[in-house]
């Protein structure tokens, strides 16, 4: 019984030790550091960063952070022409202060947060086919938008907030977020929720909306609209 005892005490060390993260705390000694790469046209972000999208013929990605905490950022670059950003080692707790990576895009098509950090952008050029996705608490700010068709989606309790124009949208809300596009003129839009967001809409022609949770949608202009509801949110005229 004893050596059994002994082996759980063991076992159950080795097990938090195992577990326990290192901490890089930041040095307060911030720099610039640049990193060359090919083409960007979607960016993908994993952290807790500012990403800032601009328009630039000079494919060099800037970082600014710490100086011992920059070398921990990766920029890979995908064969489709994402680029991913996230830390080295995921074990590891970083306490650091502002971190801002200036993108340059082209074409740009699609934004992806999975955690808490923010997209935003100068102006840029955007694809006929532009897609967003907030999957943790982080948020996408983007604007000067013309698009032929501009998919929405937020399934953590992020933001989404957009300006521009696009012939189509569709939004969809499965988490706490909320979409914002009153700023986003569109000819037909759809809007779909099943969790608690609010989904805000500039539309003209055609709304449908579907309904199953709790989020409300809203919208502006004089739209016809098609509403299918199971859940206890409304579609509302702001």
């Amino acid at each position: 019984m004893k050596t059994y005892s002994l082996l759980f005490i063991f076992l159950s060390a080795a097990f938090l030790l195992g577990s326990c993260k290192d901490v890089v705390e930041g040095s307060g000694n911030y720099i610039t550091e640049t990193r060359t790469l090919a083409e960007i046209n979607a960016v993908e972000c994993s952290g807790d960063f500012n990403i800032i999208l601009h328009k630039d013929s000079v494919k060099t990605v800037r970082i600014y952070a710490e100086d011992n905490i920059a070398p921990e950022l990766v920029t890979q670059l995908k064969p489709d022409n994402t680029l991913s950003v996230y830390y080295r080692d995921y074990r590891t707790r970083y306490k650091h202060g502002k971190i801002d990576i200036y993108v340059p895009v082209s074409n740009f098509k699609s934004a992806d947060i999975s955690g808490s950090g923010l997209i935003k952008n100068t102006p840029i050029e955007y694809n006929e086919e532009v897609k967003l996705n907030v999957s943790g608490s982080g948020s996408i700010y983007l604007g000067d938008i013309v698009t032929t068709n501009l998919r929405s989606n937020i399934s953590g309790s992020g933001t989404i907030e957009l300006w521009g124009n696009s012939v189509n949208t569709d939004q969809t809300i499965s988490g706490s977020g909320n979409i914002k596009t009153f700023g986003l003129l569109s000819r037909n839009a759809k809007s779909t929720i099943s969790g608690s967001g609010n989904c805000e809409v500039n539309v003209s022609d055609l709304l449908t909306v579907n309904i199953s949770g709790s989020g409300n949608v809203l919208y502006i202009g004089s739209p016809q609209i098609t509403q299918t509801i199971s859940g206890s949110g409304k579609v509302r005229s702001r």
